[in-house]
C-alpha cells in the first residue's frame, strides 16, 4: 500500500540495484495500484541499463628510443564490451617535454603508417603485443597539435571492440604508436599522456578515469653497424 507510512507522493517506495557482476542491459517492473473500492489497474515499465565496457591503459614504451625511430609503441589499451555495440571513436594523445623535447622531435603528423602518432589494432600474430604485422587505423584527417603538446586522432570509422578478454582478444586490443624524427637531440627526454576521459566511445563514455602515463623515455643516438671489411 503506497499510501502507508505517511510517505508524500512525491517519496521514494523502492529502490532497485543490479548486480554489478551481472550482464543485464534492462530490468522490467510491474506496478499494481488497488485503490480504496479494490480496483487494480496494472503498468510495466522498463529501465535500460548501458552495457559495461572495461578499458585497460597499459605502459608500454621503451625506456629508451633512437632518433630517427621505427614505430615504437607506447600505450596498449585493452578493452572489452561483454555486451556488444561500444564503438571506439577518437584517442587523445599528450606528452610533457622533460627536457629538450617538443612536437618537431616526433615525425611529421600524417594519416599514414610514417605518422609521428597513430594508432594500431592488435590483428598481428603476436595477441596483445605490438608487432610488425598489426595494422594502423585510418584517421578521418590528420591531426594537429593544440595548446599543451595535444593530439587527438579521430577515427574515419568508429571501430568495434572485443567481447571478451580472452584467446585472440586477450591483452592490448590497441596500440598507441611513436615515431621519433631525426631533429630529437641525444638525451632529449619525454613523457607520452593520454588524458583523463581522452578515449572516447560512441555513446559518449570517455576513459581512463585517471590520466595513464609512461615513464620518462630518453632520446640515443641510432647504432650503426658499418663492415669495414668489404
Amino acid at each position: 500500500d503506497m499510501g502507508r507510512g505517511n510517505l508524500a507522493d512525491s517519496q521514494v517506495r523502492w529502490v532497485f540495484y543490479l548486480n554489478p557482476a551481472g550482464l543485464a542491459t534492462t530490468i522490467s517492473v510491474k506496478l499494481r495500484v488497488v485503490d480504496e473500492p479494490g480496483n487494480a489497474t496494472e503498468t510495466t515499465f522498463t529501465v535500460t541499463v548501458s552495457p559495461r565496457i572495461s578499458v585497460a591503459v597499459l605502459n608500454i614504451a621503451p625506456i629508451q628510443v633512437p632518433a630517427p625511430s621505427d614505430t615504437v609503441g607506447v600505450f596498449g589499451l585493452d578493452m572489452n564490451d561483454p555486451i556488444g555495440g561500444a564503438r571506439l571513436v577518437s584517442v587523445q594523445v599528450a606528452f610533457d617535454n622533460l627536457g629538450g623535447f617538443d612536437s618537431r622531435d616526433l615525425a611529421q603528423i600524417l594519416n599514414d603508417t610514417t605518422g609521428g602518432v597513430s594508432l594500431y589494432r592488435d590483428d598481428g600474430p603476436a595477441i596483445g603485443v605490438f608487432d610488425d604485422k598489426d595494422r594502423r587505423v585510418s584517421l578521418a584527417g590528420i591531426p594537429a597539435w593544440t595548446a599543451g603538446e595535444t593530439i587527438t586522432m579521430q577515427l574515419a570509422t568508429a571501430e568495434s571492440i572485443p567481447l571478451t578478454n580472452s584467446n585472440a582478444d586477450q591483452g592490448a586490443d590497441y596500440f598507441v604508436v611513436i615515431r621519433v624524427s631525426d631533429t630529437a637531440s641525444f638525451l632529449d627526454r619525454v613523457r607520452l599522456r593520454i588524458p583523463r576521459g581522452g578515449i572516447v566511445f560512441n555513446d559518449a563514455r570517455t576513459f581512463p578515469a585517471e590520466e595513464a602515463k609512461t615513464d620518462t623515455i630518453t632520446v640515443q643516438m641510432p647504432l650503426i653497424i658499418t663492415n669495414l671489411l668489404l
